[in-house]
């Protein structure tokens, strides 16, 4: 519309039509003028949902376990030579011994303590259990010899017989040997037949003490070939100290080879502290003094 009373005009301050009375005060001032506001944006389409399907895991939210990490392979490295642990502690109070090995000479072998006076098995130097004690060897007395004081003559099953300190115990190792053990384990006689054909008491008591020079502590003392046992026969002797871990002290042993009348090859070894050195020799002595294997005796008295 055009001026004149009455006359509608579009406010733009106030975005509507307003009439306007210009015969009253004037001509209305126009006011200032606004910027326009842009009309909003039309509105985007709509998105169509995503179509349901299969996805990593399971609907439950429970994750599967994660495959095993598979470790690379290790191949284990064979040294070039196995030590063998061939020398251990024989009886209660530990002496060395030979026994038959697989290629025809003797090697040291080893052995457990005495069995408790209960009669349970013990466990042997190779893992495996030692045959209980058998029954004590039968005592006598021969009519022609006084016994000395504190011992007794044993008739043993295994075919032998010497004198054996009063009270010792006795275990039978098969082919280990026998052995005569005190209460305490601190003493010992061990009695095993050498069974390697051709070897001489001599070369059999020196193989020995090269098989136990090989072990910490080990002392050879002296080994002759040139040694008796009572009634005069010829015999090799070995005398050799080492540590005994087990009873806590040194130990000294004497161990004499010979062969009988009847040719039957025997090692017999006596063992104790080192402090109470000869004691063990006297010891062997007194047993050997009566030594015999059947009808086979060292003394001919002692028959």
């Amino acid at each position: 519309m055009s001026g004149g009373r009455g006359e509608v005009r579009w406010n733009a301050a106030t975005q509507k039509w307003e009439t306007v009375d210009e015969t009253a005060t004037g001509p209305a001032a126009a006011p200032p003028p606004v910027p326009a506001v842009p009309p909003p944006p039309p509105p985007l389409p709509a998105v169509p949902p995503l179509a349901p399907g299969p996805g990593p895991y399971p609907t439950t939210g429970a994750y599967p376990e994660p495959p095993p990490v598979r470790e690379p392979r290790r191949t284990r490295r064979v040294p070039v030579a196995v030590v063998v642990a061939i020398v251990a502690v024989a009886g209660a109070g530990g002496g060395w011994f030979l026994t038959r090995g697989g290629s025809g000479h003797p090697k040291v072998a080893a052995s457990s303590p005495s069995a408790p006076s209960s009669g349970a098995p013990e466990r042997t130097g190779e893992g495996g259990p030692s045959p209980s004690p058998s029954a004590s060897a039968s005592a006598s007395a021969s009519p022609s010899a006084t016994v000395p004081a504190g011992f007794q003559l044993v008739q043993d099953p295994r075919g032998f017989r010497m004198y054996v300190p009063q009270g010792w115990t006795r275990q039978d190792q098969g082919a280990k040997g026998v052995f005569y053990n005190s209460g305490d384990g601190a003493r010992l006689i061990q009695v095993y037949p050498v069974s390697e054909a051709g070897l001489s008491p001599y070369d059999a008591l020196k193989q020995t003490s090269g098989e136990l020079a090989k072990n910490p502590g080990y002392q050879e003392i002296s080994l002759a070939n040139d040694a008796t046992v009572p009634g005069g026969t010829r015999a090799a002797r070995l005398v050799y100290a080492y540590d005994n871990q087990q009873l806590g002290h040194r130990r000294q042993v004497v161990d004499y080879a010979f062969l009988t009348p009847g040719g039957e090859h025997y090692a017999v070894l006596s063992a104790a502290p080192a402090t109470v050195w000869p004691e063990q020799e006297q010891t062997l002595k007194t047993a050997l003094s009566v030594f015999c294997s059947g009808t086979n005796c060292l003394s001919p008295t002692a028959g």
